[in-house]
Formats: C-alpha cells, structure tokens, sequence
C-alpha cells in the first residue's frame, strides 16, 4: 500500500480527517487518465433546448392565468413547483445576459412566481396554491399541500435572492417576508432540520432519513448560503450571524453532511465565504 508520503496515523478530528480525504483525492485524480476532449454546438444546442421548452405543450402547466412549467414532460397530474420555475428562470437569465436576446418565456415564469406566495404562512411554499390541493394525490409522504422537504424551501429562495441581486426589484418583498419565514423555521428546528414538516405548525412530519440518522443534514449549508447572499443584499449583519449559528450546527456532521449533492456544495461554499467575511472583520476590528 502506497502512502505517499502522508501520515497514517488514524486523524483525530473531521476537520483533520476532511484534510487528509482531500489530499489523497488530489494525488489520486493525477493518476487517472483523462478522456479525450471532444466539441459541442452549445450555441445551437441552447437554441433548439430553447425553442422546445417554448413551443411544447408538454412543459406547460396552466392555472390562474398564468403558464408554469411541469417538473416532468406532460405531467399533469401533480401541481407545479416554484423551485421548478426558478431553476429554469436563472439559467434563461444567464442565457439571455450572455447572447443579448430578449426572451418572453423570462417575462412568462416571472409573472407566475407571486402566486406560489402563500398567504397563511408569509411565505414562498413548494406546491402552487391554486392547484396543489386538486393536483396533489397524496401517494407518498410529500405529496401533500402543507408539507415542506426541508430543503425545497431553502432552494428557490436562494434563486430569488439571485434575481433581486441582478436588478428584478419585483420579487424582493416575496424573498425578504419568505426568509424571515426560513428563520423562524431555522429556529424552531434549532437549525437541524427534519426531512419533511407541516408549514402551518412546524409539526415534524419525517424527522430522520433512517431511524438514528437525523434529518437533513446539509439543509443548514444552504441556509447560510441564502443568508449570506440576503446580506449582501441588506447589508444587515443579522444575516451574517444566522449564517454562522447554521454553520455551527454542522460541527461534528462529518461525512455525513450529504443528503442533496448541490445542497452539499452551497454548503461548502458559504462556509468558506463566512470565514473570509468573519476573518475580515475580525481584522479590522484588532487594526
């Protein structure tokens, strides 16, 4: 067995055992071969992607007098989803910044987004109201009006707060009434969130992924990450404090951080950027 130079020894705490995962991943991938590279049409590509999500009936929910997109192809037997709409709408942003062209289907899904608000709670929720109850068959555990998977709350607000920072002033008042909402809930749950709880009562409705696991672990990296991109919006430090209490409560998690892959990296990237605004203002404060 090969140790590369690196010290056997068993490591004594997850922030050693993260380190040395990390430098044995980074000598290891030296050692795999490459595939070749190989070219895309991307531009023609998008294009065709494009005018298919546009044209075919199949992607469209209609309700209110409003279009919304399907999470799957011609499904239209469940309610549509707003992390469904923000997950497309911020890549057709990007799209539309990088080519120039003014696309209709941005204007289409923006204009949706104010019905998925739902009054009771003060807040964004995951299903539209105006359809969830008819469309919603109650087959499994969150297929069910008033329930939240943890993070399906924390998702789009993350791409609402996108939008507000790249000018769309109209969704600002959903994101800041919705994140003091994702607070509330954050210290209800004391930042270790369930998998699935009831929107109304906090009622935990799934508390563990598997009897002694927990509940969803990385909820909390993506909730600092929204707090930190509220606070560079406020500029309030409250957000920069919620983001370091979630960031304490995943001491010890280890390598059972993982539930949601992307949740995962949000995760790692706000705690990186808290330690530089934390290390930042520590300075200044010891100048």
């Amino acid at each position: 067995m090969l140790s590369w130079g690196l010290d056997l020894q068993y490591p004594k705490d997850e922030n050693e055992l993260a380190a040395r995962f990390l430098e044995m991943t980074g000598r290891l991938y030296l050692h795999i071969p490459l595939p070749p590279t190989s070219y895309k049409p991307w531009r023609k590509i998008l294009k065709y992607s494009l005018r298919d999500l546009e044209v075919n009936s199949g992607c469209w929910f209609r309700a209110g007098g409003h279009s919304y997109l399907n999470a799957y192809l011609s499904d239209y037997d469940t309610a549509p989803e707003i992390m469904v709409q923000l997950a497309v709408l911020l890549p057709l942003m990007d799209y539309q910044k990088w080519t120039g062209e003014q696309l209709k289907v941005i204007t289409t899904l923006t204009e949706g987004l104010p019905a998925f608000f739902d009054e009771r709670i003060h807040s964004i929720g995951r299903w539209l109201p105006a359809a969830a109850d008819d469309k919603l068959d109650r087959s499994e555990e969150h297929k069910k009006p008033r329930v939240m998977d943890s993070w399906y709350l924390h998702h789009p607000l993350v791409n609402l707060a996108r939008m507000v920072k790249e000018g769309k002033e109209e969704v600002r008042e959903i994101l800041m009434q919705s994140v003091e909402y994702a607070i509330r809930v954050a210290h209800h749950f004391n930042y270790e969130w369930p998998v699935f709880y009831h929107v109304d009562t906090l009622e935990k409705i799934k508390e563990e992924t598997k009897p002694g696991e927990g509940g969803e672990h990385d909820v909390a990296g993506i909730y600092a990450h929204l707090m930190l991109l509220v606070h560079e919006i406020t500029k309030d430090e409250r957000f920069v404090e919620e983001a370091a209490a979630a960031g304490r409560s995943m001491a010890k998690k280890g390598f059972h951080m993982f539930y949601q892959a992307n949740v995962t990296a949000f995760g790692a990237k706000a705690l990186l950027r808290l330690y530089l605004i934390k290390r930042r203002k520590y300075s200044y404060n010891s100048a």
